[in-house]
């Protein structure tokens, strides 16, 4: 069976989840339909009001208490930019997390000017 290339400009905007779910979506789709695409043709580029480098920081350096820092790292959340993809939702469902853990996060993020994703 023949081949052909078609190339499309694509951009989705938007938060990071709304982002990546929009983008896996499409993914499916397109292997679905038997389509390939070659992951060197994506760019991702992050908004430039927050840095790479603040989303890179890891979560010991932000000074959290002992349970919001171990029930974070038993999540699985290491860095900043992890940790924004985050809910309160989310953050509660973590065991042992819980509404004052969240209350310090909330505030940590804010001291930095940054915010947990909505629900």
């Amino acid at each position: 069976m023949p081949r052909i290339s078609v190339r499309v400009p694509l951009s989705l905007e938007g938060p990071p989840e709304v982002v990546f779910a929009n983008l896996a979506e499409l993914l499916r789709l397109l292997k679905a339909a038997n389509v390939s695409l070659s992951l060197a043709d994506i760019s991702i580029q992050t908004d430039p009001e927050v840095p790479s480098a603040l989303l890179d920081r890891k979560i010991e350096s932000l000074g959290f208490s002992e349970r919001p820092y171990n029930c974070l790292k038993r999540a699985q959340v290491h860095t900043l930019g992890e940790l924004l993809l985050k809910s309160a939702a989310d953050l509660l469902a973590i065991t042992n997390f819980g509404q004052r853990s969240v209350d310090e996060v909330v505030a940590k993020l804010d001291e930095l000017g940054l915010s947990l994703r909505a629900s």
